[in-house]
């Protein structure tokens, strides 16, 4: 039997004895003590000294008195070992947020950490399977708090390490995240932040932070601001023991509760080197770093993967300009990456905007195998005003065209196209025909697509932003015998969808050729950009991308 087929009885046989098992527990924290009964302390060693019956077990709250309870531990508070539920909207007086922008949230239970000693906020951890002991907080859930004030993360999750002849169950699996407040005060307007905000560690997987469906509005389910590290933070760790199945959507990573303030964490908004991750539909702005930061380090190719679906880095809900710091999103190592927005969730669009860095840069690597660059696919967002360039491939600046075929580099040293030409044709009721005309060179007898964007102006670069992409906007061919693909095409545009005189760029995107294991998506920089004559008059009242 393969380990992994061993994970799985194993998991099944826990599955039956916790069903089979009494009925769970609800422990209910009645004081602000630091412990004996009636405190937080005491509810979770109540909960793990039973870790191995019952179904999910629940620490509620029902504190005497109205508005925020502030519970101050003087030592770390114990690890979750046990399958429990911390609601701390059961406080009487709390309420979840019910707004599609901002929060009208009331959270009343508050973990301050400032006499806590050097310690996380609440862990959660796994002791070791054998045949008379095993006590996991898999499938737990924190909801309702307002974690603030600890050296090390507001919440932290660890698994343990899969390598032992016995193939111990070690994952920690299916843990929910939700509607907390992490590094602020319970207004969610000051910072008083962890060390960090979440940390994920050795062998997690399905985690969920914040939402495990997609509204299509900016719906607010976790506020992760203000922290003096990393908003979340998903560590390093080697091969088959890497975080993966990580969901982090709709949640303000370096805004205020309101969404409308700055309140950015030092570090990055998100830094990861996950095996597998979705970062969907967030605010990830005003952050001391990147606003999300890739870098995989594991040592055999594609062991990154994340998906950056229909976020808004660098902006608040109302378009405030709150760039972060760094690159709104930076890759590096062994990741392979989707960059897009998110149509088929109500066209909630991507936007990356007024970064210190590139909208997207992607890294170079000393790897002369060609086995750990980053491969990055950049499709259908809103790239502009960033002090970089849109999309940054390595070194730092534009690229020039290159015509040695080498492929060794981040993105394969994908050309952006070269256009020649432009020109528009005479309206047709509410539609304007635009004709656009260039090459790429890349590798020969090869599939590409060129997209192309609208911009209500250049970057200084003379290369463009990418600030409308609509992805029906593209020539589709296949390079010659020498890689040349020589395009002239058509697109239609609303005659008052972009202002007289804006800027067409374009970008290229096609498959890898040298990854063995799996074909990746690819995209260069964007072109240089061409005019639209402004004689032609066909663009009248700006355009909302």
């Amino acid at each position: 039997m393969t380990p992994f087929a061993l994970l799985r009885t194993h998991a099944l046989i826990l599955a039956l004895i916790w069903s089979a098992a009494a009925a769970a527990n609800d422990f209910v924290v009645t004081n602000t003590d630091d412990d004996g009964a009636g405190s937080l302390r005491q509810a979770i060693a109540d909960a793990n000294a039973i870790c191995r019956s019952g179904g999910m077990h629940t620490i509620s709250f029902a504190i005497p008195g109205t508005g925020v309870h502030t519970i101050r531990p003087l030592t770390p508070l114990p690890a979750l070992l046990s399958w429990v539920a911390i609601d701390g909207y059961t406080q009487p007086g709390s309420q979840m947020n019910t707004l599609a922008e901002g929060s009208n949230a009331a959270l009343r239970i508050e973990l301050d950490g400032s006499l806590a000693g050097d310690s996380p906020g609440i862990a959660l951890a796994i002791t070791r399977f054998n045949a008379t002991d095993y006590c996991s907080a898999r499938q737990s859930s924190i909801s309702g708090l307002v974690i603030n004030r600890f050296s090390q993360a507001g919440i932290k999750l660890d698994g343990c390490a899969f390598n032992d002849s016995n193939y111990t169950l070690c994952t920690m699996s299916d843990v929910d995240i939700r509607d907390n407040y992490i590094g602020t005060d319970a207004s969610g307007t000051q910072a008083l932040g962890n060390g960090l905000g979440i940390e994920i560690g050795i062998n997690v997987k399905d985690l969920t932070i914040g939402t495990d469906s997609p509204p299509a509005s900016a719906f607010m389910s976790n506020l992760i601001s203000g922290n003096h590290g990393d908003g979340i933070w998903i560590a390093h760790v080697p091969d088959i023991n890497a975080a993966t199945g990580i969901l982090v959507r709709n949640n303000y990573i370096g805004l205020d509760a309101g969404g409308v303030h700055a309140l950015g964490n030092s570090g990055h908004g998100i830094r990861a080197d996950p095996a597998g991750l979705l970062v969907q539909q967030n605010f990830i702005a005003a952050n001391g770093g990147d606003g999300v930061n890739l870098a995989s380090t594991n040592a055999w190719y594609g062991a990154g993967a994340a998906g950056v679906y229909a976020n808004k880095i660098g902006i608040g809900i109302h378009d405030e300009a709150f760039g972060n710091d760094g690159d709104g999103v930076h890759v590096d190592g062994h990741m392979i990456v989707s960059v897009t927005g998110d149509p088929a969730n109500g066209g909630f669009a991507s936007r990356v905007a007024n970064n210190g860095g590139a909208g997207v840069f992607v890294a170079a690597s000393a790897d002369t195998a060609g086995t750990s660059w980053p491969h990055v696919q950049v499709r259908g967002n809103s790239i502009r005003d960033n002090g970089g360039l849109g999309i940054d491939i390595a070194p730092v600046g534009v690229n020039p065209i290159r015509t040695d075929g080498d492929l060794l580099g981040p993105n394969e040293n994908l050309n952006a196209p070269v256009l020649a030409s432009i020109a528009a044709g005479v309206p047709n009721g509410a539609n304007v025909p635009v004709t656009v005309s260039g090459s790429v060179h890349t590798v020969a007898q090869k599939d590409v697509d060129v997209y192309f964007h609208a911009n209500t102006a250049c970057d200084s670069s003379g290369h463009g932003e990418a600030e409308a992409s609509p992805t029906q906007w593209r020539a589709h061919g296949t390079t010659d015998a020498n890689g040349d693909f020589a395009f002239t095409t058509q697109f239609t545009v609303s005659a008052g969808s972009v202002s007289a005189g804006s800027f067409i760029a374009a970008s290229t995107e096609r498959f890898t050729t040298t990854n063995g294991f799996t074909q990746d998506l690819i995209t260069s920089e964007l072109s240089n950009c061409l005019r639209v004559p402004a004689a032609d008059l066909i663009f009248r009242n700006g355009f909302d991308p």
